[in-house]
């Protein structure tokens, strides 16, 4: 592997004009090089793509600029396919249109990947999070998993793939061996991210290097977010997830038999992941998140750690920020339960 391989930056937007300028200067801005920047607008409604194109024109720096315009909306799974297929580099660093990518951030993600022996295929760092006049708000993740691989194994104990979407790498084999992303999935992370883990790992660096802005508009909704809405827009939102869970189950199924055709997995371990992924409750998350009465949550809660269903992390994202301190303390004691045996 060469010490300074070419990486493509893909910045995907979509009606965000307000914060646009301040997401192309921070691609702009990038210390690192080769890199070329692809900017790929989702038809937005808005001046989005006229400031784009303004900055593209004024910028005179030493990266390469593609930039493009879909003609009609392809959600964001069908952007990131776009950007991934009119980029050239073997490893992509994606942003959005609402964050600010910091100066040094490729380059320390190169840092990471270039590493001797290096088995992962996706790389999240830390992000500082900011409002959506840019004020800062603090750490994204208060507590990160580690700078070590992230096995399947590891997933499949805690539930979830667990890489931060807005400070997310990865490797341009997670495209060449897989494919497009479905374009019905609402997210790309949590596909990308479970490819990797199958391919060899995902890597977390401490250092803040996005500055990831939280507004109203955000796809991720927090835990005040959520519990202000009626209660019948939080049913709506909880009938959504239930169905992206059994989308993402489905796609980590294709995924693993896709592995085991490619011989990237032997039948024995493609089959061990399936039986085990399908024991768990992805959706459990979810349903603590939107429930208002504490009782409702601790009750879903300990169903959950009865049947065996509980995986210790699985509120990796809500347990310090979200979830009441006695519940917190309560899953501590919650043994891991049994996985199913290896072949």
């Amino acid at each position: 592997m060469p010490d300074r391989p070419l990486v493509s930056f893909i910045l995907i937007s979509y009606n965000q004009e307000r914060f646009i300028r301040e997401a192309v200067a921070g691609a702009f801005s990038q210390t690192y090089s080769p890199l070329e920047v692809v900017i790929c607008d989702d038809c937005s409604l808005d001046h989005t793509f006229e400031i784009i194109k303004e900055m593209a024109a004024a910028y005179q720096g030493p990266h390469k600029i593609i930039l493009h315009r879909n003609q009609r909306n392809l959600g964001i799974c069908g952007n990131v396919n776009k950007a991934v297929e009119l980029s050239h580099g073997e490893l992509i660093v994606a942003a959005a249109g609402d964050d600010i990518s910091l100066p040094h951030r490729c380059a320390r993600i190169v840092e990471e990947w270039v590493q001797p022996g290096r088995r992962w295929h996706s790389l999240c760092s830390n992000a500082e999070i900011i409002d959506k006049a840019g004020k800062q708000c603090g750490p994204y993740r208060e507590k990160l998993p580690g700078r070590d691989l992230v096995s399947v194994d590891q997933v499949l104990a805690s539930g979830i793939v667990g890489v931060a979407g807005c400070t997310h790498a990865f490797s341009r084999e997670t495209f060449d061996v897989f494919g497009p992303l479905d374009v019905q999935s609402p997210g790309e992370d949590e596909v990308i991210g479970f490819r990797s883990l199958v391919l060899g790992g995902v890597c977390w660096i401490s250092d803040r290097l996005v500055l990831y802005r939280r507004h109203p508009e955000n796809t991720f909704k927090t835990l005040s977010d959520v519990q202000s809405m009626p209660w019948k827009r939080r049913k709506k939102l909880m009938a959504n997830d239930k169905n992206t869970c059994a989308l993402l189950a489905r796609l980590q199924n294709e995924t693993l038999q896709l592995a085991e055709e490619k011989r990237i997995l032997t039948p024995e371990m493609a089959r061990h992941y399936a039986n085990a992924l399908s024991a768990s409750f992805p959706m459990l998350q979810f349903v603590v998140v939107y429930n208002k009465h504490w009782r409702a949550s601790l009750s879903w809660m300990m169903w959950a750690v009865l049947t065996g269903k509980y995986r210790p992390g699985m509120f990796s994202m809500f347990e310090c920020e979200h979830l009441h301190a006695g519940f917190c303390k309560l899953l501590r004691f919650c043994r891991k339960p049994a996985m199913p045996r290896r072949m």
